[in-house]
Order: structure tokens, then C-alpha cells, then sequence
């Protein structure tokens, strides 16, 4: 555990950070609804008496079996805060009892409250050393691109509307890579183009995905995939243009808004017949 959490003395030395950390957890109404609730009171006061040890707590004659409850309450729903995918935060917080702290010893060394303490990870300073095997960043930047392609696959289906409400949520505010989807959309849509007409075999298929390198600000993402666009023209009634390829692409993904986001996507031209295929988006 030293490894992988601050020591006593390295959590109160950025007890500042660690603070700030906690109260942007607790104004998150995705994670605490009433930050009054005994759960999340326990859960401050355990970091209060972290970086300020003589700190006191309502908590302090506390039942046991109380604290038990409310440590399973705040781990669990941190937990379930922490692999929902696209977050990406600075300090990880771990409650604990002290008889699990391996490395640390028993007692005074580790401050908590009826022997349940909170231990923080960061996460920011170690970004850029992490091998790229740690399965928290590779599940969170993966589930990013496959949202992503899906994303893009149901703007083109919901033609001849447009709407960019999910393109926004996964790519980069006027990168590239948004910037050529929403270009293909107006373009289709002012053409009269569609995969919605009834019995239009249009799909996509993500066949493979790998993370092949990530620092604390940016990911590089390659992919297989299979995409089988079908477009049909209202004027004439035919279909008119048909996107049909499996091509490996390179994602490159950036840090925005605290969530990772597709900057630009990599793909070879398009081999499907096409008229002016310069002038034709790939997809």
C-alpha cells in the first residue's frame, strides 16, 4: 500500500489539494445527493482527521456497527462513482479499517476514526508513469472510443435530423474529428440522404481495439473496424453512394473538460466506389 497511497505525512503535506479533491466529490450531485447524510459526514470527518490528526468527530463514540454501515454506504457508492466511464480525477479516495492497512503500522500511526480510515491514491502526478496495462485508465479510454463509434453511427441513422448531443459527450469541441462528422451531416442531410428508409442494412461493427500509448493528457487508441453505410437518396428513390469497408484507425484522444475525448480519427481513404472520390467523405 505505501506504493500505491499517500503516507500520513505526504497526505497532510498536500492537505490543501486533498480538501479541494473532497469538496468536489461532495458537490458532485451524480455521486451525493445530501452531503448532510451520516454517510458522507463520517467520510469528511475521516479525511479531516487525516491531514488535521487532533481534529475532533461527532463519530468519535460512535457504535461500531454503525460505522461499519456508513463505511459499506460511502466505498460502495465510491466505488461505482469511480468506474463509471469518462472520469478522470486527481485523488482517489479508499475507506478502509486498520486492521486491512498492510505496510502501515497498527494504532496511532494512521489517523482514523473508530478504527476506519480513508486512504488517497493521486492520480495525476502518477499518470504519466503508469504502465499502459492499468486496467482503470485502459477500461476508461476504451469505453470512450467504443461510445464514441456508436455516437457517430446513430447521428448518421437519425438523418435527417441532426443532432451532435452524444458527438459532443465523446469528441473534442471543434477538434477535427468532430469538426468531419458534423460536415458529413450537413452535407448528407442538404442531399436528402438517409440509412433510416425501411429495410436499410446499415451497420458497424467494432472487431478490435487497443490502447497503444497514454500520458497524462493524451491517448493514442488503434481500432478494426467494419462499417456498412448504405445511403439512399429521397430524390431519385435510389440508393445512391455505399460506404463499405473494414480498415484499422487510429484514435487520438485528449483530455478535455476532465474527460478524455476523440481529437482525431485516422483512417485510410475509402476504397468504395464512389464519383469524385475527393470530393466525397469517407463516410
Amino acid at each position: 500500500m505505501e506504493g500505491e497511497f499517500l503516507t500520513r505525512t505526504a497526505a497532510q503535506e498536500r492537505s490543501g489539494e486533498i480538501l479541494a479533491a473532497r469538496e468536489g466529490l461532495l458537490c458532485n450531485k451524480a455521486l451525493v445527493v445530501k452531503r448532510s447524510a451520516q454517510q458522507w459526514r463520517f467520510f469528511s470527518d475521516c479525511i479531516d482527521r487525516l491531514v488535521s490528526p487532533g481534529s475532533a468527530s461527532e463519530f468519535d463514540q460512535a457504535d461500531s456497527r454503525q460505522l461499519v454501515s456508513l463505511k459499506f454506504e460511502v466505498e460502495s457508492k465510491l466505488r461505482r462513482y469511480y468506474e463509471r466511464p469518462g472520469k478522470m480525477v486527481d485523488y482517489v479516495f479508499v475507506m478502509a479499517h486498520k486492521r486491512n492497512l498492510q505496510g502501515y503500522p497498527a494504532g496511532e500511526e494512521y489517523p482514523g476514526i473508530g478504527g476506519y480510515c480513508v486512504l488517497v491514491r493521486p492520480l495525476a502526478s502518477e499518470a504519466s508513469n503508469q504502465p499502459a496495462e492499468h486496467p482503470d485508465v485502459v477500461s476508461e479510454i476504451l469505453n470512450v472510443v467504443s461510445r464514441a463509434a456508436d455516437a457517430e453511427f446513430d447521428a448518421y441513422a437519425a438523418l435527417p435530423n441532426i443532432s451532435l448531443e452524444a458527438i459532443d459527450r465523446y469528441f473534442c469541441n471543434n477538434g477535427p474529428a468532430r469538426d468531419e462528422i458534423q460536415n458529413l451531416l450537413y452535407r448528407h442531410s442538404a442531399k436528402g440522404w438517409v440509412i433510416s428508409n425501411h429495410m436499410n442494412p446499415s451497420t458497424k461493427r467494432l472487431l478490435s481495439i487497443s490502447l497503444k500509448s497514454w500520458s497524462q493528457s493524451e491517448a493514442i487508441v488503434k481500432t478494426t473496424e467494419y462499417w456498412y453505410l448504405r445511403w439512399y437518396g429521397s430524390i431519385p428513390n435510389i440508393y445512391t453512394y455505399i460506404y463499405r469497408e473494414t480498415n484499422r484507425q487510429t484514435y487520438i484522444l485528449k483530455r478535455e473538460d476532465g474527460s478524455w475525448k476523440i481529437f482525431q480519427n485516422l483512417r485510410p481513404s475509402s476504397r468504395s466506389g464512389a464519383p469524385n472520390r475527393r470530393k466525397t467523405p469517407h463516410r
